[in-house]
């Protein structure tokens, strides 16, 4: 499986240790600020073997950035203007729902 990706990429690869000596929980949650700073270029055990349709997963993670960057204002709005504050809350809420029905391994939105 290695292989694969390594064939893929013309046979370069760069093996970087991020960080040691961390908790389960801790990996995890740096794996998923990895995985949205560098999505494609990195592979990882779990998803080797799906099929991954590459537009929707930009598209997840293009929404799910602009949500951050909404709560990170809404955030700073709590002390300035409380009413904007909210707006911000809600409107992040909404684009929530919207990337947490996007399939990115089946490559079709969920509908369940």
């Amino acid at each position: 499986m290695w292989l694969k990706y390594v064939n893929k990429f013309n046979g370069e690869y760069e093996v970087v240790i991020v960080k040691e000596n961390i908790t389960e929980n801790e990996a995890y949650v740096l794996e998923e600020e990895l995985m949205m700073k560098y999505g494609r270029q990195l592979v990882n055990l779990v998803n080797s073997g799906l099929k991954m349709n590459y537009a929707l997963y930009d598209e997840y993670w293009a929404k799910r950035r602009e949500v951050d960057e909404l709560l990170k204002e809404a955030k700073k709005q709590e002390v300035v203007d409380v009413e904007l504050a909210i707006l911000h809350y809600k409107d992040a809420f909404l684009k929530m729902i919207d990337y947490e029905k996007i399939d990115i391994n089946k490559g079709k939105e969920y509908t369940g």
